[in-house]
């Protein structure tokens, strides 16, 4: 859960994925600046071709890929 206490705001996410990749904003600039902004992506292991113990990240031919991912919003208020 990710939490902000100036605009009184939550957010979980919930994932039938493996993992969820985290951007942090470090390198925003412009109009943004560093640490403004954030991304949660939900996926598979980042690395997996290269790791025989993470599941695979290949989809085979006539195999479908569908995942579910959940994204709440809640006022903390």
């Amino acid at each position: 859960m990710l939490t902000s206490l100036k605009n009184q705001l939550s957010l979980s996410v919930y994932t039938d994925q493996a993992a969820i990749q985290l951007y942090t904003g470090s390198y925003l600039s412009g109009k943004f600046g560093s640490y403004q902004g954030l991304c949660l992506e939900a996926q598979n292991y980042t690395d997996a071709d290269n790791h025989n113990h993470f599941p695979s990240n290949v989809l085979q031919t006539n195999q479908q890929y569908q995942r579910k991912i959940v994204y709440k919003f809640e006022s903390i208020t």
